[in-house]
């Protein structure tokens, strides 16, 4: 945007009294991410164990797979692990029915549009995919900025609440921040009973004693 003159002083005046949420936008969003990941570890986590009374080599082969296939992951590559786990055909006809099972017992309701189990692959993966996304650019993008052109300098204008990640500019409105949240809380406690789904349905007591 070129300015001169008097509108560019003026629009410079303006943009040192505008309040940036940038940095701190940047602070939630990562903050709430990391909260939705230990539950998706956890999830993970609870999938590949084994329970009962472990030999020396399944609880090998489980500290090898937690510190290998879940630490240092990034972000993304657990949504697509944690999707691959809702896609399999032991969670389609064991863990989904009894999932259903532990809400209805409970008087809740499981997460939006989920009445089949197609419905509930489509709803997880498209909350969980507009859940990277703003997060990725969040985390990773760039500031976003707008160039003025001054009679006798250049300075930079912070676009607010803007990103740039892989040349795609990333607009973060209130609203999507919103919505953002609002697909981890829900996603949340779905993740967390889910893996308690897992636990009761695989313990076994006996081998125990």
């Amino acid at each position: 945007m070129r300015l001169g003159g008097r509108d560019e002083e003026n629009e410079i005046k303006n943009n040192n009294n505008m309040k940036i949420e940038t940095p701190e936008l940047r602070g939630r969003i990562i903050n709430s991410s990391l909260h939705l990941e230990d539950e998706i570890d956890n999830l993970i986590l609870r999938f590949m164990s084994y329970y009962g009374k472990a030999s020396s080599h399944q609880e090998e082969v489980f500290e090898i797979i937690k510190n290998s296939f879940i630490i240092g992951k990034t972000f993304g590559k657990k949504v697509i692990f944690l999707k691959s786990i809702f896609k399999s055909k032991i969670y389609k006809d064991v863990y989904y029915p009894e999932l259903i099972k532990f809400y209805e017992i409970n008087g809740m309701t499981m997460i939006n549009d989920t009445e089949t189990y197609e419905k509930f692959l489509s709803t997880i993966a498209n909350k969980l995919s507009k859940i990277v996304k703003i997060r990725n650019a969040v985390a990773h993008g760039k500031i976003n900025y707008d160039m003025l052109m001054g009679i006798d300098e250049i300075k930079e204008r912070q676009k607010d609440r803007e990103f740039i990640l892989n040349g795609e500019i990333f607009k973060i409105t209130v609203k999507n921040e919103k919505d953002f949240n609002s697909d981890i809380s829900r996603l949340i406690p779905l993740l967390k009973y889910a893996g308690m789904v897992i636990v009761s349905l695989n313990f076994d007591v006996e081998s125990l004693k």
